[in-house]
């Protein structure tokens, strides 16, 4: 894969850096593989779109490479199916932690138990952030 960095910007307003970038490639790319070709960071890498031409093995993409994780957030946005799946996994979480506290532990087995199924979940610490990739990247697929 050969990329081409046609246009690039640097938006103070927004702390991103805008890029309009080339690829010559057999197949259309993916957007890791786009993210990995202009070498930034994952994290505060978006790739808006991917552009092709019938025919041509030629592919622009629109880059956004942010400042921060802070500033990331503040302009992307969650798409509705997101955030109607994010809202549903956070009201079931609530719906479970009342019905603990509403049902008397027998002993700290119960609590180990749980605690062992919350971190299988990947429901601790960043928890809400993994859980937006995941669901990001099942409405991409």
């Amino acid at each position: 894969m050969k990329i081409e960095i046609i246009n690039k910007i640097k938006n103070p307003f927004l702390n991103r850096e805008e890029m309009i970038v080339e690829i010559v490639n057999e197949s259309a790319p993916t957007i890791d593989s786009i993210i990995e070709a202009v070498g930034k960071d994952k994290e505060l890498t978006v790739v808006k779109k991917v552009d092709s031409n019938f025919g041509v093995n030629k592919f622009s993409s629109e880059v956004f490479v942010y400042d921060s994780k802070e500033s990331r957030e503040k302009v992307e946005t969650i798409p509705k199916k997101v955030k109607k799946k994010m809202e549903e996994e956070r009201k079931k979480a609530e719906e479970e932690a009342k019905k603990k506290e509403a049902t008397p532990d027998s002993g700290s087995e119960a609590s180990e138990d749980t605690s062992k199924e919350e971190l299988s979940n990947g429901e601790s610490g960043d928890g809400v952030n993994e859980k937006v990739k995941e669901v990001k990247e099942e409405v991409k697929e």
